[in-house]
């Protein structure tokens, strides 16, 4: 049984029928895409990519930053130090009637709240 010349046009017209809501569809789709989706996407890809340089620049900002601290910290500990002995020094050497040894008394204060 071998198919006619008028079968394969019905054949085909019916497939024509039944695949246009499909390439409709598909057109949809890609219009969709093309008008909506890619730009959007574009911009989310654009924000991203600013996002990321910014904060790529912003690490070794931080890290100097974090290095300052710890050096800042440092010195001021042992400038605390400092000032602390020196506060009990002044302070031994029995300073008590005079003005002196409030200043010294308030110093050594303030190096114990550093510390």
């Amino acid at each position: 049984m071998a198919l006619t010349n008028e079968d394969l046009l019905a054949i085909s017209q019916l497939l024509d029928v039944k695949l246009k809501p499909i390439k409709n569809n598909l057109r949809d789709i890609n219009l969709t895409l093309e008008n909506d989706v890619l730009p959007r996407l574009q911009n989310i890809e654009s924000c991203y990519t600013t996002t990321y340089r910014r904060y790529q620049s912003g690490v070794s900002q931080i890290e100097a930053m974090q290095a300052d601290i710890d050096v800042m910290k440092k010195v001021i500990t042992e400038h605390s130090e400092k000032l602390q002995k020196i506060s009990w020094q002044l302070y031994n050497i029995s300073l008590k009637g005079c003005k002196v040894y409030w200043i010294i008394k308030t110093l050594h204060f303030f190096c114990t709240l550093i510390i």
